[in-house]
This record gives structure tokens, sequence and C-alpha cells, in this order.
């Protein structure tokens, strides 16, 4: 007699919701999508797709990226991921053709391209957020070039400086943080796609085309270290995390500066928070706040690096937490 294959505590939805990665792959629509237009066009290179059905598949997929972008689309957590969500619409807009932009990938080389292209993406948002500070602290000193204040060791006054001086010391930190970025963006710059789940492809896809679609300067050369490499997002939330270390080193003495005590500068109306009790007061919560949220940027390099620390190659299902802390 057979038993029952089924386990009343551990439910197919249960498990179904702990398996999914949903919740965080959503963020990565754009490059998912991306990666699979620039398929395509790889697949009719070697005549697996048709020139029309590609064109098809693009225009299904660039409707797809709508719906998702003008929430518009009906995610199915049931598919526990955002590549068989977007699948799945897929083949209903074009039919059955549309399972044939899988042919020679694995969901291995696909996440390891498309967050590589995240974290391409997201160090370029980043370091044009901090130019955009480094100017403004320019202007500042620029402003202040005989204003004379104190410097501070052990946090005791020593010699006299200027406030310019002080102020491009910041721009010299975030400097730093841009340099590190660019490195990071150098080592995220490598196609993975054609890797396939391990050993490679079946098909001889051009890799030197697809990498030209989608912005790589390089090429993997090595498929199992390809599809179980996150040294990439370590290195991302590493600089990230020192980037934070910095703007909570510049909070911190903004708000030793701006309290009664040193009395240094008054911080804008916008960034300050009064008491329910002692409403004379002008608390500095939004440079707290920035002060505050290193730890969780800091934990997110931590839990990565634990994640991966002693996993065998090459691909394992732990590196799906690779997405929480990213």
């Amino acid at each position: 007699m057979k038993k029952n294959n089924t386990d009343k505590v551990f439910s197919k939805k249960l498990i179904s919701n702990f398996s999914s990665s949903l919740n965080q792959d959503k963020r990565l629509y754009k490059e998912d999508i991306a990666l699979s237009i620039a398929y395509t066009k790889a697949l009719v290179k070697i005549n697996i797709l048709t020139s029309k059905e590609q064109r098809s598949i693009e225009r299904a997929l660039k409707s797809i990226s709508n719906e998702i972008k003008n929430k518009k689309f009906n995610w199915k957590p049931e598919l526990e991921d955002i590549h068989m969500n977007i699948e799945s619409r897929l083949h209903d807009l074009v039919g059955s053709f549309a399972g044939k932009i899988h042919t020679g990938k694995s969901r291995n080389d696909q996440i390891a391209t498309i967050e590589r292209m995240y974290v391409k993406n997201s160090i370029h948002d980043l370091a044009n957020k901090i130019e955009i500070l480094q100017k403004e602290i320019v202007l500042k000193a620029d402003n202040h070039l005989d204003y004379v204040m104190p410097s501070y060791t052990h946090l005791q006054r020593a010699q006299p400086i200027l406030l310019s001086h002080q102020l491009m010391a910041y721009y010299e930190m975030l400097q730093r943080d841009k340099s590190r970025l660019n490195n990071c963006y150098e080592i995220a710059d490598e196609l993975i796609l054609g890797s396939g789940a391990v050993a490679g492809s079946f098909y001889k896809l051009d890799r030197n085309f697809l990498a030209k679609e989608l912005g790589f300067k390089k090429i993997n050369s090595n498929s199992i270290d390809g599809v179980s490499d996150r040294d990439f997002i370590i290195e991302f939330l590493s600089s990230i995390s020192i980037s934070m270390m910095h703007l909570s080193r510049i909070s911190e003495e903004l708000i030793i500066w701006c309290s009664e005590e040193f009395d240094f500068i008054k911080l804008s109306d916008d960034v300050v928070t009064t008491s329910s009790m002692m409403p004379q007061k002008r608390n500095p919560d939004f440079l707290e706040l920035i002060r505050g949220k290193f730890g969780g940027i800091l934990g997110n390099f931590i839990s990565l690096l634990v994640t991966m620390k002693s996993l065998p190659f090459s691909y394992n299902r732990d590196m799906q937490e690779d997405k929480k802390p990213l």
C-alpha cells in the first residue's frame, strides 16, 4: 500500500512561499527583460528563432515591461520568481514559441548576468548622487573661504583651520567612495550569459554579440566560476558600507556642531523636528537617521559574506538569498 506523499504541516503553499524570491526579484525586471530581448536576437543568429518570432517576442517583452512599470502586471507568487512570471506572461501573449527563449540558457547564467547588470546600473546611479553631493560641498566651501574655526583631535580643540578646509575633507572621503564604486563596476562588467547551468551551453551562441547588446566589456572564461561568483555583489556591498560609514561620520560631526554646546551651525527647519514636551528643541532627526542606517547597510554586507562562505561550487539555492542584501 502506497503512503500518501503529502505533509499536513509542510503544505505546498507554505513551501512555495518559503522558496519564493519574487518579492526581491521584482526590481530586476528591467535587466531580465533586456537580457531576454538580447538573447532572442542571438537565437535568430543560430536559427532557433525566426526573425518574425523574434520581433513578436520583443514586442511582447516590451509590453510586459510597461505592464510592470505601470503596476498592471499580474504577479503570481506560485511561480516563485521573476523569470517564470515573465515567461508565463510571454506565453500568454505570443503562444508556444515563447518557450524557445530558454533554449541553451539556464536560470544560473541568467540570474548571474542580470544581477551584474543591476549592480552596474546601481553604481552609475550612486556615483551620480555622490557627484551631486560633492558639488554642494565645493559650493559651501567656496562660500566660506574666510570662516575660521577650531580643528579637533580627541574631540579637544587643536589648531585653527578654515571651514572650507574641513568641508573639503568630506569631499575627499566621497572621492574615495567614487573610486571604489568605479572598481566595483569594472569587476561586475563581465558577461556570464552562455555559461549555462555550470558547464557551458550546447549551442554556439555568439557571446561577443551578447556582450555588446547588454553593454559588457568582457566575457567570463570559466563557466563554473561564472555561475557561482557573487564577489561582485560583495564588493559592491562593501563599497556601499564604507560610503555609509562616511555619511555616518559626517552626520555625527554635524550633529555635534549644531548642538547648543558647540553652536557652530544652524540646520534648516526641513531637517529638524521639535519635541512634544519641549517645543523649543531643534532635534537633528534627519542626520541621526543617516547615522542609524549604517548598521543595516553593514548587516547586508555581512549577511552575504556568511551566506557564501561555505558553499561548494557551483550554484546552490542558498545564493537566492543574495537579492535581499542587494
